[in-house]
Parts: structure tokens; sequence; C-alpha cells
């Protein structure tokens, strides 16, 4: 079998609790175990497949990482997401997370994809919410005890899990998929910290476990705009509503709605109104007055 490239330079740490089968429990079944596996990994973990001859499917613990799908884009695997790769598939994981922990269990057969095509799974990631630890645990004893009468289970087990997959993923579907969750944490995450000018792109991936590129890719798709341009209309709108109700110094209503330099900030907010701050004052103060009519007796 082959070995699978992994930036080990990279790795602070691996973990892995593995149990692969032998191959040689001479068994009739349509579905053959191959592995089943438990893995914590850390920032800069990244391994690579090729395609090979069986089914795998991926479950989110903790931490998030990434996974290559079907057409060729990265999918996010959050605590609770599952992605399926079919044989056909190469397999690319990473994660810039601090800690990325998750499940995997590996089949082959004739049968195997068209088997799993069966329950109409999402082909990229989707929630499914909690890990059924019970099932994993049955699974790892079939590779413990080895035995024939024991692999005879492993179809009726596989049915259990992904009948489990299949009820959880249709009771979450309406909170949408791991990528548009991502997108509505990235807008979360900027509406929490926009005021400070640390805030950008690559702090906020760096945040969220996940490439830059792909943030940007998702962000991009699911809303529109550019991670850049959501960040800048949330600090433009804080300092739009300093100018129309305080008198604070342009300096600090820079500083407080997160832009970096006074300079930068005036740019900005020209290329936003057409005008500088000063003027931006000037005219909302001229407008609420035009609407503060004496009245008469």
């Amino acid at each position: 079998m082959q070995q699978p490239f992994v930036t080990t330079e990279k790795i602070v740490s691996i973990r892995t609790q593995a149990i692969h089968t032998t191959h040689n429990h001479n068994v009739s079944i349509p579905l053959h175990p191959l592995a089943v596996e438990r893995r914590v990994v850390t920032t800069g973990y990244e391994e690579y497949y090729t395609p090979r001859n069986f089914v795998q499917l991926f479950w989110g613990i903790s931490g998030t990482g990434e996974i290559l799908s079907n057409d060729g884009t990265y999918i996010i695997l959050e605590p609770g997401d599952v992605f399926w790769r079919t044989p056909e598939m190469p397999q690319h994981l990473r994660t810039s997370a601090r800690r990325w922990e998750f499940r995997w269990i590996a089949f082959f057969g004739d049968c195997a994809s068209t088997w799993v095509q069966g329950y109409n799974l999402p082909r990229g990631g989707f929630h499914a919410g909690l890990f059924p630890e019970y099932i994993f645990n049955k699974l790892e004893s079939l590779f413990i005890c080895d035995t024939p009468s024991e692999w005879k289970k492993f179809p009726f087990i596989l049915t259990e899990l992904f009948t489990y997959i299949t009820t959880q993923s249709s009771e979450t579907q309406t909170k949408g998929s791991s990528n548009e969750r991502l997108a509505r944490r990235f807008v979360a995450l900027c509406r929490e910290n926009y005021h400070s000018s640390r805030i950008n792109i690559n702090s906020c991936a760096d945040e969220l476990g996940v490439d830059r590129t792909t943030l940007r890719r998702i962000v991009d798709k699911y809303l529109n705009r550019t991670p850049a341009e959501i960040l800048t209309k949330l600090r433009v709108d804080s300092a739009l509503r300093y100018l129309r109700t305080t008198r604070l110094p342009v300096n600090e209503v820079a500083d407080r709605s997160g832009f970096s330099s006074s300079a930068y900030f005036c740019r900005v907010i020209r290329k936003a109104t057409g005008m500088t701050p000063e003027t931006y004052r000037i005219r909302s103060e001229a407008e609420l007055d035009t609407l503060s009519f004496p009245f008469e007796d």
C-alpha cells in the first residue's frame, strides 16, 4: 500500500490509533472492512493519497480541517461534519488549526460506492451532528476480535452507521452546509472584532482554522463579497455613525473603527461618501438641522 505524503517538518504532534484488517478472514460479505482510526493532528498537518480502491468516511470531532472534495475545491470539516470519498477521488487533508480531531473508517467491495450512493448523502461535507461513539466502538471491536463470526456483523453495523448519518443529516440540513456555516462564522468574527486594526483575512483564517485562499473563496461564493470588503463595510458604517453622533476627533474615530491610520481612514471615507470625514460630519449636522423646524403658536 502506498504511503501518504506528510509534511513532517511542519507537524507539531500527530497521535493516531488505527486498527486495520489482515484481509485473511475469508468471509463472504458484500462490504469488507479495511480500517478504523481515531486521529488528532495539529497546525501544519497535511496528508495526500492518490485514488485508492475503497470508500472512506470522515467525521469531525473537534477543531477544523480541510478535505479535497470531488470538484477539486476544499470543504471545511468542523465538529459534527461528515465527508465521504469514493475510490476514484484522491485524498488530501490539511489543517492550520491548533488541534484537529476526527474519526475515519474505510471499507471496500464491488458494490461499496453504489451502496453508499443509495443513501443519497450529499457529495460535499455536510452536518450530521453528534458523533456516534457507540457505533464506532462496535466497529473497533470487530477489528480487535478478528474472527469470521465477527466480520459477518460488519455490513449490519455499517448499515446502522449510515442510517444514523441519514437521520441526523435530515434533521440538521436546515443549518446549511459546512461552507455556509464557515461564511457565517467569518461574519460573526468580523462583527465582534472589526474595531481592532489587527483583524484581517489572515488573522480570521487562523482563528477559523482554514487556509486564507479557502476562506476567501467560500466567503465570496456565499456572501458575494470578499472578506476585505466585508471588513471595510463594517468599519465604514461604524465610522460614519461616530461622525454623525459624536464630536470625537477624526483620528479617534479612525482608531475606534479599526482603521490602521488616519490617512488610510480619510481615503476610505472619501471613496465611500465622496467627502472628507470633516465634510461628512458638517453635512450630517446640517441635514439634522433642516429637520428641526420651530413650532409656531
